[in-house]
């Protein structure tokens, strides 16, 4: 931040209390509460697809058992939002070789547009 940085980015993360951990973890040790905003990434998971970090059990015991990755990545967006998490990145699926599923991304968008009431 002392070189000029205007946000942070963390890696995907599963559970909101980890970014609170941070947040509390950054005051108690730097005196004063961070100055910039992190984005938390938020990772839609793909069976046999690449990962950014660890996935908790419960999660992968979702998708194995045929929970859709984009219903998933859906209900921790609103488990973030429940826990006033509001800065956060998608990640769309990566397949090994690099690929993304842009698609998945999507549908996760339209998902939440779908849920807004009307204007």
């Amino acid at each position: 931040m002392e070189a000029g940085a205007d946000f942070l980015i963390s890696q995907p993360i599963f559970d909101p209390d980890d970014a609170h951990r941070f947040r509390d973890s950054y005051e108690r040790q730097g005196g004063s509460p961070l100055a910039v905003p992190v984005f938390f990434g938020l990772q839609i998971l793909e069976q046999g697809g690449v990962l950014f970090s660890s996935v908790p059990d419960s999660v992968r015991a979702e998708l194995d058992a045929g929970r859709s990755s984009v219903d998933i990545a859906v209900g921790l967006y609103g488990r973030f939002r429940e826990a006033g998490l509001n800065d956060v990145y998608l990640m769309p699926p990566i397949r090994r070789g690099g690929a993304r599923d842009y698609g998945a991304a999507r549908e996760f968008f339209r998902r939440l547009v779908s849920q807004l009431p009307s204007i």
